[in-house]
């Protein structure tokens, strides 16, 4: 059994780095390497996903959701350009979810996680190449600068909140390193909506720190936090002034906005033709160019989360998508996960106002976490 623990966790480990890190495996080995990880990572821990419990609040929602989500695909069967991919999509959230939130050490999947996210933001550092000739931005393992960002992102909340765990010198040091190499690489990325929703994460973070303490505890809390939010500004702006200004001069464009809002504005449209269950999971960008060829090709994804799903599954899916997110959102305002796993979570629910993550398995990976039970025993939540 130990054996096969090392080679689920291998596997495991693999295919989180694949999935941070898509476009550097597809690069590498090819568009079939995915899934052909998949199917391993299936295989894999399907132990692991016929423990599904519906008698978990989160279980029973995600069913629902899943259902819906096979239920559009077949119904806007004859509107898909290709079948195979929203196919691939749906059986992805299924497995990763399952396997994330059934999972008896979710902690090692976070820490496949991180460790991805790291190695994806040393690529953006050390990379000369931007995302094209006429701009700063750059990008890790994924394509995209602004899902980069969201990782980032969700990893910065989850190692700035573990620094105030009780660790070895060596150990704390590790941390801060690469929070700072997540920072700085979020930074090259240049996504306005990762900035802004970074002070959201930091303040969701101070309030978390001083929630239901004592006075000395509120203080002592609150010196600590502007001591490392003094630390981290100091050495970003010391080292990546230049970044950071290049980034801050990015707020003076709003043109992106404009093409955000025309987007949603065609996609309420879109969905009125089918509201109750959509126009078929990841058909949204096929069904804008089909009804609306005015707008640009750049323009046409969702860049919105809710709105997707709203879109894709119609009203009856985004209803099992939102019952799907109560539990962890109550779970979070409860402190009954860690704080460190809250803050990636919060990052997600924002960043998801502009961006379509709906499929992201990323996403999904990180939703499994938040509805696993073990990270709600109080021995954890309390290390």
């Amino acid at each position: 059994m130990g054996m096969l623990r090392v080679i689920r966790d291998l596997i495991n480990f693999i295919y989180v780095f694949a999935i941070v890190n898509d476009n550097f495996i597809v690069n590498i080995f090819g568009e079939t390497s995915l899934k052909a990880l998949f199917a391993v990572f299936f295989v894999a821990n399907i132990a692991t996903m016929a423990r599904f419990n519906l008698k978990l609040r989160s279980s029973r929602s995600f069913l629902a959701l899943i259902i819906i989500l096979f239920l559009s695909y077949l119904l806007n069967f004859g509107n898909y350009e290709n079948l195979q991919q929203p196919l691939f999509s749906i059986l992805s959230v299924l497995a990763i979810f399952l396997t994330a939130s059934l999972s008896g050490h979710p902690q090692r999947l976070m820490k496949f996680f991180l460790v991805s996210v790291v190695f994806s933001s040393l690529l953006c550092i050390t990379t000369d190449a931007t995302i094209s000739e006429y701009t700063f931005r750059k990008t890790g393992g994924t394509g995209d600068p602004n899902e980069f960002s969201l990782m980032t992102l969700a990893a910065v909340g989850y190692l700035a909140a573990n620094l105030r765990i009780k660790a070895s010198l060596v150990k704390r040091l590790a941390k801060i390193m690469a929070l700072i190499i997540c920072l700085v690489a979020m930074f090259m990325a240049g996504s306005k909506s990762a900035m802004l929703t970074m002070v959201i994460v930091f303040l969701a973070y101070y309030l978390l720190l001083v929630r239901k303490r004592s006075i000395a505890r509120k203080v002592k809390n609150t010196i600590v936090f502007f001591i490392l939010f003094t630390f981290l500004c100091v050495v970003l702006w010391r080292y990546y002034n230049e970044i950071i200004l290049n980034v801050l001069a990015r707020f003076e464009d709003n043109s992106s906005a404009g093409e955000r809002l025309l987007s949603w504005k065609a996609g309420l449209e879109l969905w009125m033709t089918d509201p109750f269950l959509g126009v078929g999971p990841q058909n949204y960008v096929h069904m804008i160019a089909e009804r609306f060829p005015y707008i640009a090709e750049s323009s046409r994804a969702a860049h919105n989360m809710y709105i997707q799903s709203f879109v894709e599954i119609g009203l009856i899916g985004f209803i099992a998508f939102a019952s799907f997110l109560y539990s962890p959102i109550r779970n979070s305002f409860r402190m009954r996960l860690p704080m460190e796993y809250i803050l990636g979570f919060v990052s997600i629910l924002v960043m998801g106002m502009t961006l379509s993550t709906f499929y992201e398995k990323y996403v999904w990976l990180y939703f499994g976490l938040m509805c696993n039970p073990y990270l709600m025993c109080s021995d954890y939540r309390k290390r």
